[in-house]
Order: structure tokens, then C-alpha cells, then sequence
């Protein structure tokens, strides 16, 4: 199992970063990655004075159909995070990371259930916060969970993720 983290810049235009992610998943396969791994909200970076509801797609979306194609022709993994649109809200969207199987179909997909508000932060003014615990997935034989940023100061999330890897 060979898995590429693909730290990159990232634009706030969708169409800039699909073309970044393209870059990485064609280097990637050329090395032989199984897995390629792109950062919380690759789709876009968000700018003061932008609305994460305008910027959001659904599922089936243009980025991510694009991140679909690719995993399709390179026969890779790939998880990313975009932005998903939320039924009802005009302001926020949801912080999404999205894992698109080597034929390109949505093998999983999670919300970020942890919003960071505090040291001035508040994502919950951008973010709708997920309600649903994260699903594992299968790459190469091996299980994975997903996890957002913040999430990570939150055990019991982790917890829940190793019992449900125990479980075949």
C-alpha cells in the first residue's frame, strides 16, 4: 500500500485546484500510489466576504466529478475535502471529505461533526456541523477512518472509529 498526502496550495477557484489535483494524482500514479489524500476543503480556499453556500456543490457536482474522473483514469483512492451544499441553508455549507474509489464511484463521505469556535475563530459561522459518525472504508485490504482537523481533539470519535475497524 503505497498512500500520497498531497500537500498543496490551495486557490479559491474550484477549477485551479481540480488542475493541481490532476498535477498530483498523474505523479502519484507514476509512483505507484495507491491512495492519494488532498487537504480539509481542497475545492476552494475561502476569502473574507465569501459565502461557503455559494461555493458548495452537491455530490455530484462538477469538482468532485472531476476528482471522480480522475480517480477513474489513474485506478486510485482518493479523499478530499470540499465544500457540500446543505438542503436549506443560504450561508453555510458543510466541511466535507469525500473518498472516491479507483473506479471512480463515492465509496464515503463525512461532515465534520466538530466545529472550532473559539481563539476568535468561529466555523460555525461558515460551517454547518455534520451529525453523522464517520464511515470507514476499504482501500488495498486495509480499513480507514475519516476524520476532520478539529476532530482530533475529541477521543471518544476515534474510539468509535477502532471498534467499527474490529468489526468485519
Amino acid at each position: 500500500m503505497k498512500i500520497t498526502l498531497a500537500q498543496t496550495a490551495v486557490s479559491k477557484y474550484p477549477a485551479d485546484n481540480l488542475k493541481t489535483a490532476s498535477d498530483a494524482v498523474h505523479q502519484a500514479s507514476i509512483e505507484g500510489s495507491d491512495l492519494v489524500a488532498f487537504p480539509e476543503t481542497f475545492m476552494t480556499r475561502v476569502e473574507k466576504g465569501m459565502s461557503t453556500a455559494e461555493i458548495a456543490e452537491p455530490s455530484d457536482g462538477p469538482f468532485i466529478s472531476g476528482l471522480a474522473e480522475l480517480a477513474e483514469q489513474y485506478r486510485v483512492t482518493i479523499v478530499c475535502g470540499v465544500w457540500q451544499k446543505v438542503e436549506g441553508e443560504k450561508k453555510r455549507a458543510a466541511n466535507t471529505v469525500i473518498v472516491l474509489g479507483r473506479d471512480g464511484s463515492l465509496q464515503a463521505e463525512y461532515r465534520k461533526i466538530h466545529l472550532f469556535d473559539a481563539l476568535n475563530v468561529n466555523e460555525s459561522e461558515q460551517m454547518v456541523a455534520g451529525s453523522i459518525a464517520p464511515p470507514l472504508f476499504s482501500c488495498g485490504g486495509i480499513r480507514f477512518g475519516l476524520a476532520i482537523c478539529y476532530d482530533l481533539r475529541f477521543p471518544e470519535l476515534f474510539r468509535y472509529l477502532a471498534r467499527q475497524g474490529r468489526k468485519r
